[in-house]
């Protein structure tokens, strides 16, 4: 069952966002986060980049303690932050384009969640940790 969450040991106990549960989640591997973006970015087809760097963020999160808020709506800003992060060089292929933004509708259904509550965990989250290694590719031409 619940063992390895000891905040959800009882069955049908759920945590409100805000609600904090007897210690928070400081250095945890978020590991129970990171299992709900595969399914998350696939939904919204996502560009597995996306994903990675969205992991990573929960990474940062992780070992910089957060306050307790459910882990679709961490699992979701990550993901939001990451998409941010990266539609530049995902998109700009197409000359002139904005890239499109994330649909937070679609996000926060895909989630399970409210939009205003991935909002609101948004601004109380910690800034996302740099990313960790930039990839040799082709560098971005700023016009």
């Amino acid at each position: 069952g619940f063992g390895k969450y000891p905040c959800a040991a009882e069955p049908g106990f759920k945590l409100k966002d805000g609600e904090t549960a007897a210690g928070d989640a400081r250095g945890s591997t978020m590991t129970q986060h990171k299992s709900l973006l595969p399914n998350l970015c696939g939904r919204l087809q996502l560009h597995y980049m996306i994903q990675r760097r969205a992991s990573q963020i929960l990474d940062g999160w992780g070992s910089e303690g957060i306050r307790t808020l459910r882990p679709q709506t961490v699992a979701a800003a990550a993901v939001h932050f990451a998409y941010e992060e990266k539609k530049g060089v995902l998109f700009s292929s197409e000359a002139g384009q904005a890239p499109p933004s994330l649909d937070l509708g679609r996000l926060a259904k895909q989630a399970g969640v409210e939009k205003g509550t991935i909002l609101r965990a948004m601004t109380e989250l910690p800034v996302p940790p740099p990313e960790e290694q930039q990839q040799a590719g082709p560098s971005r031409v700023l016009e």
